[in-house]
């Protein structure tokens, strides 16, 4: 911890190129744990590479729809009050105030 203190104050210019990168990946990391738990339960090293990148791509997905829900001003519809059977396999998306 020393150490990145003093490379912190003496050479400042690097250290803030290369800080929010560096803090970024260590959000990142926390919310992927967080979300989907940190261990890896594949046997294969293969395996286990593919379920790490798997859940990274779940995670982007999600944020990519929380996002998208933001931008575009829409709900998700989590029980909707009149079940149409099997028809309803994917999350109907509304407009508020629609």
């Amino acid at each position: 911890m020393e150490r990145l203190f003093c490379y912190s104050r003496f050479h400042r210019e690097e250290f803030v190129k290369t800080y929010p990168k560096r803090s970024n990946a260590a959000s990142t990391f926390s919310r992927v744990k967080a979300k989907f738990r940190d261990h890896v339960r594949s046997r294969t090293d293969v395996a286990r590479k593919n379920e790490v990148l798997c859940t990274f791509l779940a995670h982007n997905s999600c944020c990519w729809v929380i996002q998208s829900q933001i931008e575009w001003g829409m709900e998700a519809e989590f029980w909707p009050n009149e079940p149409k059977g099997e028809e309803l396999a994917i999350l109907p998306l509304q407009r508020k105030g629609a």
